[in-house]
């Protein structure tokens, strides 16, 4: 049973860092994704777009 609890507490752990990560990932690509949207407006208004 204790291995069981063990096991089960680990994955949870996994899990929560796992979680903290995609939304890591998630909020660096929105971020560069206004970035690139900042570039290309600035690039339109001097006629490189």
């Amino acid at each position: 049973m204790q291995e069981i609890n063990r096991y089960a507490d680990s994955e949870f752990r996994y899990s929560d860092k796992s979680d903290d990560a995609a939304v890591e990932k998630l909020l660096r690509d929105a971020r560069l994704r206004e970035r690139a949207a900042r570039e290309m407006e600035e690039m339109k208004k001097k006629g490189n777009w």
